[in-house]
């Protein structure tokens, strides 16, 4: 062991603040674009409920995003208008494109 090494208890209370630094970080982030319209790339799609599908994606800059849809859209890009971030993504609407 190395006489100038930090202690495990102080690395580790250091290491979760830093996790909840970053963590804030993210959402904040996210935050800026509810309200925005962006495209989405649909790379998966999940069971069919009276809602629709639930489909999940990626903006440009890489944002995972969640919406509805009345038809499964994998590999096709849709614009979304982002309604709420959460802590590990984006829940939107997509744009109908009339």
């Amino acid at each position: 062991r190395y006489l100038d090494q930090i202690p495990t208890a102080v690395r580790k209370k250091r290491n979760a603040q830093l996790r909840s630094v970053l963590s804030e970080s993210a959402v904040s982030f996210r935050q800026k674009f509810v309200g925005q319209t962006v495209p989405v790339l649909w790379e998966s799609s999940r069971g069919l409920s009276k809602e629709g599908w639930r489909m999940e994606g990626l903006t440009d800059n890489y944002l995972r995003v969640r919406a509805r849809s009345p038809e499964i859209k994998w590999n096709e890009i849709s614009p979304v208008l982002i309604q709420a971030a959460s802590a590990d993504g984006l829940l939107g609407q997509i744009v109908s494109q009339t």
